[in-house]
């Protein structure tokens, strides 16, 4: 590889790729951290797998690899999600649960329970659920983003409301 010296914008020698060394050590400093962190991830599964088993371990690793299969899978949907919310938000620190959509959720199926009695929500199968779950959701999502980004006079009530609702469930501690 032949060393090039890019003055016009830093004045660093950079490689025919394209990286300087400094781009390159701190890649492999990141790779060392992650290779790091999937060898502590690896090993925490194995201790959760083998750890305190007693009795069949057929029966105990099979119900525990399943759970750790799920947890993969929600951390993976979560991440995903998480990075798809914020790259359309524009944020980087902004979640559906700063948002309040997790607390949205309580809410609907408190409402459920509230206005419909707890058999009402044992009825439903789990697709009514989900299917009355997401579209509360995106009638909230919906309204937020009407009432909060709108460049009219009902943003201000909107803010004002919400603050005084917010303010009202505060732990007395915090008065």
């Amino acid at each position: 590889m032949t060393a090039v010296q890019d003055h016009a914008t830093t004045g660093h020698t950079i490689s025919a790729n394209g990286a300087s060394p400094a781009e390159k050590a701190k890649d492999r400093r990141v790779l060392a951290i992650l290779i790091g962190l999937a060898v502590l991830g690896l090993l925490a599964i194995t201790a959760y797998l083998t750890y305190g088993v007693q009795g069949s371990w057929s029966y105990a690793l099979s119900l525990r690899s399943r759970q750790v299969g799920s947890l993969i899978v929600v951390g993976i949907a979560i991440g995903a999600s998480s990075l798809v919310f914020q790259t359309i938000a524009g944020s980087r620190i902004l979640t559906p649960g700063v948002m309040g959509f997790d607390a949205v959720y309580v809410l609907i199926q408190t409402m459920i329970v509230s206005l419909f009695g707890a058999s009402t929500l044992q009825l439903l199968g789990v697709m009514e659920r989900f299917a009355l779950n997401t579209f509360a959701l995106m009638i909230f999502g919906l309204l937020l983003f009407r009432f909060s980004f709108a460049p009219t006079a009902a943003t201000s009530l909107w803010w004002c409301w919400s603050a005084s609702c917010s303010a009202r469930f505060l732990p007395l501690s915090a008065h």
